[in-house]
């Protein structure tokens, strides 16, 4: 799809310690949020079957479905019970919580691709331990793998953890992957949460869902028998085509997340169809959580590397300016 001027497309959601894009082709609700869709949908359907009909990126900017937040309670606190497992190797889970822990993920100064994973039992609860009605209660297979999580962070003491549910597991709030952020260089350990709640206020840039979380982990492969305390931890939506359907927005829209946020020609930075197309060093670059289309992208650096364009007209073709004006505001 050509980018014509006028046709503002780009748009920023401030997560974690990334910046995510967002590349829109057009702005529709989207009824479904936990079954299947086809990666490639150029339309969405109420429960109903009512075809909802497609919007463009110009009609009314950035609408995101605000009752995502409906159930937020900052005061609260949700109870993660983590038992932690030797899987397979079929699956990459066969690996110690020791050797997930010690999984070094960043290396002179800079991030390294390197995620160790461990199979794992994740249940939810209060502070008495796993509650009836709660993700994997009851249950004794595991239903997710566990990593760690973080560039220079993951180099401390403590460790932050995501946590991907199997297919067959079930949704937490809508989400498949949950993160759970120790925040080590935070001395108030609050500051994260505080900037997501925020945002949530501010018009044209989407927010994520956070949460107040503690940790148990009871970790089998070292023979543990019980639950040990993790601490505290700020548990934040991870942007991906479900995050995209639970906010409202295009869930067969265009999706990144910028390992290396330069904006410049980049020789692994390729289109899918490309013959020389690697995804491993794509990645080293930028990961694709949309649309496997890169042509967009592939063009908007193009026309920012060449000094001849007006930097004002780059933004008004290939940009919301609203959202990343908003965006840089905060």
């Amino acid at each position: 799809m050509n980018m014509n001027k006028g046709k503002r497309s780009l748009r920023v959601i401030p997560a974690l310690l990334a910046l995510v894009l967002v590349m829109t082709p057009a702005l529709g609700g989207c009824g479904e949020q936990e079954t299947a869709e086809p990666e490639t949908q150029e339309s969405e359907q109420t429960e109903n079957g009512d075809i909802i009909a497609e919007g463009t990126i110009d009609d009314g900017g950035l609408r995101e479905d605000m009752n995502v937040y409906s159930e937020d309670d900052p005061d609260s606190i949700v109870y993660f019970y983590v038992t932690v497992r030797m899987g397979n190797e079929g699956a990459g889970t066969n690996h110690t919580f020791d050797e997930v822990k010690n999984a070094v993920r960043f290396l002179n100064d800079a991030h390294v691709d390197n995620d160790v994973y461990a199979e794992a039992l994740v249940q939810v609860g209060d502070s008495e331990g796993p509650k009836q009605g709660m993700l994997g209660y009851g249950e004794t297979a595991s239903n997710a793998s566990i990593r760690i999580r973080g560039n220079s962070s993951s180099i401390m003491p403590q460790k932050s953890y995501k946590l991907a549910l199997d297919d067959n597991a079930g949704l937490w709030r809508g989400q498949s992957n949950i993160a759970l952020n120790k925040h080590i260089f935070d001395a108030p350990r609050f500051r994260n949460k505080l900037y997501f709640d925020l945002a949530k206020e501010v018009p044209e840039v989407p927010s994520i869902r956070t949460q107040f979380a503690r940790l148990f982990v009871k970790d089998e492969t070292a023979g543990e028998e019980v639950f040990t305390d993790y601490g505290f931890y700020t548990q934040a939506e991870v942007p991906t085509k479900k995050y995209l359907s639970n906010h409202g927005l295009d869930r067969s829209g265009y999706l990144y997340k910028a390992i290396s946020f330069n904006f410049e020609p980049n020789e692994f930075l390729k289109n899918f169809d490309d013959e020389d197309f690697d995804l491993k060093q794509m990645e080293t670059v930028v990961k694709c959580k949309g649309r496997e289309d890169n042509g967009r992208l592939l063009e908007l650096i193009d026309v920012i590397n060449d000094n001849s364009t007006d930097i004002n007209e780059i933004i008004d073709t290939y940009f919301d300016r609203d959202n990343y004006e908003n965006w840089l505001l905060l």
